[in-house]
């Protein structure tokens, strides 16, 4: 498994893979990212190769989990693989730039 999480200013880069076998380790991380005080949890997922159901479990959590407290989740950032598996399962819209997930302004 290979996975890095680096803090950015806005929340998290994450580079490597999201998938079954890092969701373990990378659920409380993001999960404690989203206590930071701050109006939306932005990640950088650019660095992402690999992209599972796991992954997207993982930002579906976010994304409901958030709403508890009414804040946000964005991805500023994605990769080829991310942006595919959104758009294949219609969920572009975690993207803050329409442009960034492939989707016509």
């Amino acid at each position: 498994m290979e996975l890095e999480m680096e803090p950015t200013t806005g929340g998290l880069r994450v580079s490597g893979e999201m998938t079954v076998y890092s969701a373990s380790t990378l659920k409380p991380v993001l999960l404690r990212e989203l206590q930071v005080e701050r109006e939306a949890l932005e990640l950088d997922l650019s660095l992402v190769r690999e992209f599972d159901t796991a992954g997207l479990q993982l930002l579906l959590m976010l994304q409901r989990e958030a709403a508890t407290t009414a804040r946000k989740v964005r991805i500023t950032a994605c990769s080829n693989v991310v942006q595919g598996a959104l758009e294949l399962c219609r969920q572009a819209h975690f993207v803050s730039d329409p442009a960034v997930a492939g989707v016509p302004s």
